[in-house]
């Protein structure tokens, strides 16, 4: 296994968290989307405490075990932002104002291209424990 291109990752992905949290911070509408994000960065450093402590063969047994590994595999299949759009869009339509509109479409934009980016991340992060197992299997 390759620990320090998964503890890369690691970070790269708790700095596109970080900058989430402070798009995301105190917009309700957003709420939802914080809490996923906050439990994203709890399995992230669940994870990287077992990377940096672990020998190879432990980080696999954790690997196949781990609450924290199932949830960030399966957050990679959700779509928030789609969601997001068609909540504020639901919202819009009652209102005419052009400056809102654009207002709402770049706080959107900001989270989905941060967003994006973290889910690649969680992706490689997968893959690099995908293999690693398939390694040792």
């Amino acid at each position: 296994m390759d620990k320090q291109a998964l503890l890369r990752e690691m970070a790269e992905a708790k700095v596109l968290i970080n900058t989430l949290h402070i798009l995301l911070t105190e917009i309700t509408m957003l709420q939802p989307l914080q809490e996923m994000i906050e439990a994203i960065n709890v399995a992230i450093d669940e994870l990287h405490k077992v990377v940096s402590d672990s020998a190879d063969k432990a980080l696999l047994d954790y690997a196949q075990e781990s609450d924290a590994l199932r949830y960030l595999d399966e957050v990679v299949d959700l779509d928030p932002i789609s969601e997001l759009e068609v909540q504020f869009f639901g919202v819009l339509d009652s209102m005419t104002e052009n400056e809102l509109t654009l207002f709402l479409m770049q706080i959107l934009d900001k989270i989905e291209a941060n967003y994006t980016q973290l889910i690649e991340k969680l992706h490689a992060m997968n893959a690099l424990l995908s293999i690693a197992d398939d390694n040792n299997t």
